[in-house]
């Protein structure tokens, strides 16, 4: 009330007393305050919600009736906008009134969902939040079946229905939790920017000969397929020669500044043509000819016979736009069946969690001791 205009009198554990009429003064803003709810409103629209944009127009014209007239024809005649190309939004088919009322009445949701491999599972819900990203509505909660954070596509959602679970009083407290986890992490992130040395999507890739014989050297991340990881390659350099003799491997990923690793294991098999044509067209000129130059893994005499060869094949490509792919330079992608997400913790009490991909496709998920 003090913020609004009363004039009180007191302090807290002494009590409160109104000095005047308690009626509140006229609501006042500043031209900017205006400007400000003008264009935060007419913001709504790119939003795609046809019911929060009606509801802040609503809002905004009754607050306009109470303000004084010249600062009414402020709000009429604001001079800033603000536009955007309207972006193309998936279609939403469940009731998003019914998933805000369950926020706001903390009480859980089921749903099916449909991932972005077209798979399908049933959840139960409960729902901490709605975020609107630039192109799509987004469902933050704590899923029941994964016991976990997780955040949805409302679009891939269907027959949403009313749970009976009630997470009254837990949703602030779950949502506080949520959002330090996420700014701890975007820390880390910002963190492991500056002070990883290169290459964060660099990896150990593991895999054996005909003999069982292990090899493992470091390689570049450099995609994900509908099959997995991928990564490029000479088809005739030592690893795809391990992998032609058994296509069992293993990647991990260890990102010391974050204290972190991801260890997967999985089969590997070659990618179509033309999603290499499609990475290796993406590759500098330079990449591209060493390509052509580098027999990988074949004994080479001295370096003068590599720099030769790629002179040569400089000579063969002039022209940086047309440097075909190599028959024998390709990608492969590992299909894994089982990830491990390690953290690291104090006293090596670290933190493993695996998944196992099970034979209907989905994952089970366990913990390990460190």
């Amino acid at each position: 009330m003090r913020a609004g205009g009363v004039l009180i009198d007191g302090a807290t554990g002494y009590g409160y007393t109104l000095t005047e009429d308690p009626a509140l003064p006229p609501q006042s803003f500043s031209r900017l305050e205006t400007e400000a709810l003008t264009l935060a409103v007419g913001s709504l629209d790119q939003l795609g919600d046809e019911r929060l944009t009606r509801a802040g127009k609503d809002a905004l014209a009754r607050i306009i009736a109470s303000l004084p007239d010249h600062q009414a024809r402020h709000s009429l005649h604001a001079i800033m906008r603000s536009w955007r190309p309207v972006m193309d939004r998936p279609n939403i088919t469940v009731d998003v009134e019914l998933l805000r009322e369950a926020c706001w009445e903390e009480i859980s949701v089921h749903f099916a969902y449909r991932d972005k491999q077209g798979r399908r599972s049933k959840r139960e819900i409960l729902p901490l939040g709605l975020s609107y990203s630039p192109t799509t509505l987004m469902l933050v909660g704590w899923c029941l079946l994964r016991e976990d954070y997780r955040t949805f596509e409302v679009a891939r959602m269907d027959t949403l229905t009313r749970g009976d679970t009630s997470f009254r009083p837990r949703r602030v407290d779950l949502l506080r939790r949520y959002v330090a986890m996420r700014m701890a992490e975007w820390e880390a992130e910002q963190v492991a920017k500056s002070e990883e040395i290169n290459d964060p999507n660099a990896l150990a890739l593991a895999t054996s000969d005909e003999n069982n014989q292990p090899n493992v050297r470091m390689v570049l991340l450099k995609g994900l397929n509908d099959n997995g990881f991928v990564f490029y390659t000479n088809l005739n350099s030592k690893k795809s020669v391990d992998i032609k003799s058994n296509n069992n491997g293993s990647m991990c990923f260890h990102w010391k500044s974050l204290l972190r690793q991801i260890r997967i294991i999985g089969e590997i098999s070659k990618i179509s043509d033309k999603e290499a044509d499609t990475y290796y067209s993406t590759r500098s000129y330079g990449s591209r000819i060493g390509a052509w130059a580098s027999q990988q893994s074949s004994v080479l005499k001295n370096r003068d016979e590599l720099y030769k060869s790629i002179e040569e094949f400089k000579k063969k490509y002039p022209n940086n736009n047309i440097v075909p792919r190599p028959n024998y330079w390709s990608g492969w992608s590992l299909d894994p069946f089982q990830i491990e997400f390690w953290l690291h913790g104090k006293d090596r009490i670290h933190q493993r969690l695996l998944y196992i991909k099970n034979k209907k496709g989905m994952w089970d998920r366990s913990l390990l001791n460190p």
